[in-house]
């Protein structure tokens, strides 16, 4: 039961995190039809129209390699084997959510240009309840300009998605953290059900019009502190 609740809260972020996907994927279809059109068959020049259309920044994804995750966009690494954590494969993964795996970059960047998220990594811990997760979004035409933005704007989307499965006892606060000697805008969150409180913690980091959202979910706030200061700079 409690295995279940975690995967619950996992699929909550990834519901939510998306909050105007469907009013902006018409408009998206459009513009990369237009752009299609107008594109050059020139390699150099397709590469930079994905530069353009993506704030200066080309998407890239995580790589895993055994139990160590790293993603060098958002300059993080994530070593679940030394943490007694264990990283879920891309098929794992799929029953989350993703509807395309890793290796296929330009599946994944349809997907994020839709409107919708892609679960980069996620690591169980050997207790119950732990938990970390990166997932990847496009926040272009979705009207918000930088991290904090992004954070504000979310709160009341995670607490209308856990309000409509039932919690009361919701709190959920927008701040700054410290991440890895930055201060980066975050999310908070205590959610309890059944007696059973759990803990988040969510910073949120952009590159151009891409978002990284690292959730950590712990027993207490201090036990989800932990789980973040398990993740080191990948260079």
């Amino acid at each position: 039961m409690r295995k279940n609740f975690k995967i619950i809260m996992g699929m909550i972020v990834l519901s939510a995190l998306s909050f105007t996907a469907c009013k902006s994927v018409e408009k998206k279809e459009d513009a990369v039809t237009t752009e299609a059109a107008e594109t050059k068959s020139s390699i150099d020049e397709t590469t930079e129209a994905k530069k353009d259309n993506t704030g200066g920044t080309s998407l890239t994804l995580g790589q895993i390699d055994g139990e160590v995750y790293t993603n060098k966009m958002f300059n993080i690494k994530f070593d679940a084997g030394a943490n007694q954590m264990t990283l879920l494969t891309d098929s794992e993964l799929g029953q989350m959510g993703n509807s395309t795996d890793r290796n296929d970059l330009d599946a994944v960047k349809s997907i994020l240009d839709s409107g919708n998220v892609f679960m980069d990594m996620y690591a169980n811990g050997e207790e119950h309840f732990r938990s970390a997760n990166v997932i990847i979004e496009n926040i272009s035409g979705k009207g918000v300009k930088n991290a904090k933005e992004y954070a504000d704007k979310s709160v009341p989307l995670l607490k209308n998605e856990f309000e409509s499965m039932g919690f009361t006892e919701i709190n959920i606060e927008s701040k700054e953290e410290k991440f890895l000697g930055e201060d980066i805008a975050s999310i908070i969150i205590s959610i309890t059900a059944n007696g059973t409180t759990q803990y988040q913690k969510q910073v949120i980091i952009t590159r151009g019009d891409y978002v990284g959202i690292i959730t950590v979910t712990g027993k207490d706030e201090a036990d989800a502190q932990s789980l973040l200061d398990m993740f080191t700079k990948a260079e």
